[in-house]
């Protein structure tokens, strides 16, 4: 009531007289002594500092007796206006205590008293307006309708206000997200908006009107910035022109969660576990327990319960994925007590579903533990057809034809003897990885089975490293582990899911460091031009997964073979999930489009704004021809891009974008001369809006405070009128002039050429 009623004065809706009475007063003279205690704490600042350096300044300390003088002054004058009214007299004690607290100045002692000496003003004031709303059915209509209003509605009262108020010679400019309204247009304005980009709208006026033609902004706002980040940018401070930002909105303490986001894959296969991340945002609720819920497509629910800390809380679920085309995850968070909000506890997403199997083929010529594990892994996996065999003995040959071989995803060569394949089928293991653009995977074998395919040309190719090079197996000393695996610097910086523990990047490489250590690895001596090490040995840095191009597929290299080990120490999990992305990794993704030899795949091809897309994409192009990505709306381009390789000579590249603006867009590869599209729809990020409602004043008080401003509420806004119609504009011009225009310059150069003259004569060169 009583904020509503400063309010409505301020607007002139009721006359100042109505609230005049001594509470009221005293709260402005507590609000005036903020200045004044400001330069008595500098002054005091300062004496400090000369006393330390030992070198006690008169004048110093003169100055800093003059300011506590005034203070006490003010303090005195305040004290006996307080004692005058009966509802002001609790005042008097506290004023002394602050009297007394100025020997204090190191700490916030007098800040703090002023501020519960005001406090208790407020409450007072708050109760009288409280009685005179209730005794005046004219003001409690006022109020009434106030509080009906909608901060949009209490915002436009206030800029119509200022606009008013502001007279000759200031011209007010309105904008509202980002469009020009003229003043007159004002009350036309409605909350009909996708996203409230407070810092970027502050960007763009001072950009469209020019910094040197503003004289001040307000920003009236309930803080609330839909933006990813909330960084204020430098041209704020950079311009120097003041925000005053004003608090629209009180408030809000009451408790509030929400579902602020939900990660999923991109795609998933029909039958896949997919990891489902919950991402749970508080407000004034930690430490409580809430209940969050996860519905799959068939209606299966999946529940945690989670304590909540700070502002942001992740949890995870893991789901089967649901039928073609696509799968809808919903998921809810319980509401808790005293909670006002309910309508953003609720979200959903949408992950494609892809109708395929990965066959996969596994020829070993040995049982180790790796070989057995990810064995038993393929065979339990729903989306994985395995087919595969072990050899008993070096005579037994591979029962598969070569059109078996040839409709593989993935084949893995465990220590296959090159004896016991045939030349068709060498043949068609070449011509599937080569010209197919399958993949092998090769696991850490005998070095006698590496030196044979080293001396078989179609199986040297898909080794990663040099053939004139042996391997050997490198053995820690005194048989103590010492291999520890983790991501190479290139794989991190492409951000492949085949080395990801986590989603977090932090996180997935603390999760490798934590796993336990390797007795050896198989050193194979220089690598191929063309071969990148994905996985290396922390303290050597050799490598320990090398993936290199053949032709148009790829073959992948472990040079360990102890991963059994995370299975017995980290758990099946852990070890399973690895195993599982290197061959989701190895399969080829199925793309969008394919033409020209070129083919574009996107993770979605539709988006909200803001939301990251990913690309994939294949070229034949020679290396000299530049490879880049385009977003495209209409023929205008609205973002370029190279495409980053993901293996160097095998044509496979990736990008990613980042649309603002909701609309239709292309997303185009370009290859020299050629290039193919994919459509991509941008929805608008209304759920942006309503995500919090909560007013945020931290951001409005940080744009003030970098601009050189203040923050007001609304009650206050007839303050800050005054405070704008006060300003005047300092402008700096600046005036070129040509320096060898004038005279002076050109009088300083007579009189050197006279000088040289002189000079000349006295020493007989003239």
């Amino acid at each position: 009531v009583s904020d509503l009623l400063q309010f409505a004065e301020a607007n002139g809706q009721i006359e100042p007289s109505v609230r005049d009475r001594p509470t009221n007063r005293l709260i402005r003279s507590l609000e005036e002594l903020s200045a004044p205690l400001t330069t008595l704490r500098e002054a005091f600042d300062a004496l400090a500092r000369s006393r330390v350096s030992g070198q006690l300044d008169a004048a110093i300390q003169q100055q800093y007796a003059d300011q506590r003088q005034r203070f006490e002054a003010l303090i005195d004058q305040l004290s006996q206006t307080s004692v005058a009214e009966p509802t002001t007299s609790f005042a008097e004690a506290k004023l002394k205590q602050l009297k007394d607290t100025l020997d204090l100045m190191t700490r916030d002692l007098p800040e703090r008293h002023i501020e519960q000496l005001r406090n208790d003003a407020r409450r007072r004031d708050a109760d009288a307006d409280e009685q005179l709303v209730k005794n005046d059915p004219k003001l409690a209509k006022i109020v009434s309708e106030l509080s009906l209003q909608t901060r949009l509605e209490l915002a436009r009262r206030a800029a119509t206000h200022l606009f008013r108020a502001s007279g000759d010679p200031a011209k007010p400019v309105m904008q509202a997200l980002g469009t020009e309204v003229s003043p007159d247009k004002l009350i036309d304005l409605s909350a009909d908006g996708t996203s409230s980009p407070l810092l970027l709208s502050l960007k763009q006026t001072i950009e469209r009107v020019g910094a040197r033609d503003l004289q001040a902004i307000v920003l009236l706002s309930d803080g609330r910035s839909t933006e990813t980040t909330t960084n204020v940018p430098p041209l704020l401070s950079a311009a120097g022109v003041p925000v005053f930002s004003v608090l629209c909105a009180p408030v809000d303490r009451h408790p509030d969660v929400r579902i602020a986001g939900i990660d999923l894959p991109p795609t998933a296969l029909s039958g896949e576990t997919i990891s489902v991340g919950v991402h749970v945002r508080s407000r004034n609720a930690d430490g409580k327990q809430v209940k969050v819920i996860v519905t799959d497509e068939k209606s299966v629910k999946h529940e945690k319960t989670v304590t909540l800390s700070g502002e942001s809380n992740l949890v995870r679920f893991d789901i089967p994925a649901g039928a073609p085309p696509s799968a809808k995850i919903e998921a809810r968070v319980e509401p808790i007590a005293n909670e006002r909000l309910t309508e953003n506890n609720v979200a959903s997403a949408s992950v494609t579903v892809v109708d395929q199997k990965i066959n996969v083929l596994l020829l070993a010529g040995h049982a180790g533990w790796d070989v057995q594990y990810l064995r038993n892994i393929l065979s339990r996996t729903p989306w994985v057809v395995l087919q595969d065999q072990l050899l008993i003995d070096d005579d037994t040959k591979c029962r598969f034809s070569t059109e078996v071989i040839l409709k593989q995803d993935v084949i893995i060569l465990a220590g296959m003897p090159v004896a016991s394949l045939s030349a068709q089928q060498i043949d068609a293991l070449h011509r599937a990885v080569s010209d197919e653009a399958r993949s092998v995977l090769m696991l850490g074998s005998d070095p006698q089975t590496l030196i044979s395919y080293a001396h078989q040309p179609q199986l040297a190719s898909m080794l990663p490293y040099r053939i004139d090079q042996t391997p050997i197996w490198r053995t820690a000393p005194a048989d103590e582990p010492t291999v520890r695996p983790i991501p190479s610097a290139s794989a991190q910086v492409l951000g492949l899911p085949l080395l990801k523990l986590d989603d977090d990047p932090d996180a997935s490489l603390r999760k490798w460091l934590a796993r336990p250590l390797m007795y050896r690895l198989l050193r194979v001596g220089q690598l191929k031009p063309q071969a990148s090490a994905l996985m290396i040995d922390r303290s050597s840095e050799f490598p320990l997964m090398v993936e290199s191009a053949v032709g148009a597929g790829r073959a992948l290299s472990m040079l360990i073979d102890e991963t059994w080990r995370w299975r017995r120490e980290v758990g099946g999990d852990a070890h399973d999930r690895f195993w599982l992305q290197l061959i989701r990794h190895l399969a080829e993704p199925r793309y969008n489009v394919s033409q020209d030899a070129m083919s574009l795949g996107v993770d979605r091809t539709e988006s909200a704004a803001g939301q990251t897309v990913d690309i994939r994409a294949r070229t034949d192009v020679p290396a000299d021809v530049p490879v880049t990505f385009q977003l495209r709306r209409g023929e205008q381009i609205i973002e370029q891009q190279p495409a980053r390789s993901l293996l160097p000579g095998s044509g496979r590249w990736s990008g990613s974008f980042s649309p603002d603006e909701p609309g239709k867009y292309d997303i185009v590869l370009k290859a020299g001369e050629r290039e193919v599209a994919v459509p991509l729809v941008v929805r608008a990020a209304g759920e942006q809006e309503l995500a919090d409602v909560a007013p945020d004043p931290a951001l409005l008080a940080r744009i003030a405070s970098v601009s050189g401003g203040r923050m007001y509420s609304l009650p206050q806004i007839d303050q800050l009128a005054s405070v704008i119609s006060g300003r005047q504009i300092e402008r700096v011009d600046t005036i070129q002039y040509a320096l060898w225009c004038s005279p002076y310059l050109f009088g300083v150069l007579v009189a050197c050429l006279g000088l040289e003259w002189a000079i000349r004569k006295q020493i007989g060169l003239v």
